[in-house]
């Protein structure tokens, strides 16, 4: 017995392609929700492994750690956006005149970035000195 129209795969490049590319569905797909989620309680909590045991201690966490200084804050942020604001620009205008185009673009991405950085740190530490909010 031949196969149908239907059954017969299509062979060519563009069906070859097509199967390649793009994934296929293979049919419903379901998550078990337990009951009493679904019945709007929450789920109870895992229990915690006790590391202790098994003879791995957690890592030290210094608490005191100092904010960042604005000046090391803003200097970061200042040569971020320099990068993301020149390299582009070089790598799209690729002649001499580029390359000027994307130092002066250097130059504004950095101005920028100290400008934001220094407006973010200012909102969420203050002007004062550490532990001070304005």
């Amino acid at each position: 017995m031949a196969p149908s129209e239907v059954e017969r795969p299509v062979l060519s490049f563009g069906a070859a392609l097509r199967n390649a590319a793009f994934r296929r569905s293979c049919g419903a797909r379901y998550i078990a929700i337990p009951r009493v989620a679904w019945l709007g309680h929450r789920a109870p909590a895992p229990e915690p492994a006790d590391d202790l045991e098994a003879g791995i201690e957690p890592p030290a966490v210094d608490e005191d750690l100092p904010e960042p200084s604005r000046k090391a804050f803003t200097r970061c942020a200042g040569a971020a956006s320099a990068l993301v604001y020149a390299v582009p620009t070089g790598a799209l205008i690729g002649t001499p005149a580029g390359t000027a185009i994307a130092g002066a673009a250097g130059v504004f991405g950095w101005l920028t970035g100290r400008s934001l950085a220094d407006e973010y740190y200012t909102r969420h530490h203050g002007d004062g000195p550490a532990g001070t909010a304005a």
